[in-house]
């Protein structure tokens, strides 16, 4: 059984999380990063990857 998002917390709120704290170019970017790094659509258990 596959999972439905490999990251926690999901991309959009970790973007999110890097928005408010480090302002909106550089939180993009972070999130940009992020969302660059789903690759694995086979994952059975969750990545935890913390905003920096």
């Amino acid at each position: 059984m596959n999972i439905e998002c490999n990251f926690e917390p999901t991309c959009s709120e970790y973007t999110k999380q890097c928005i408010a704290k480090y302002g909106a170019v550089k939180g993009w970017k972070l999130g940009l990063a992020r969302i660059k790094r789903c690759n694995q659509p086979d994952l059975i258990e969750k990545i935890y990857d913390e905003v920096p």
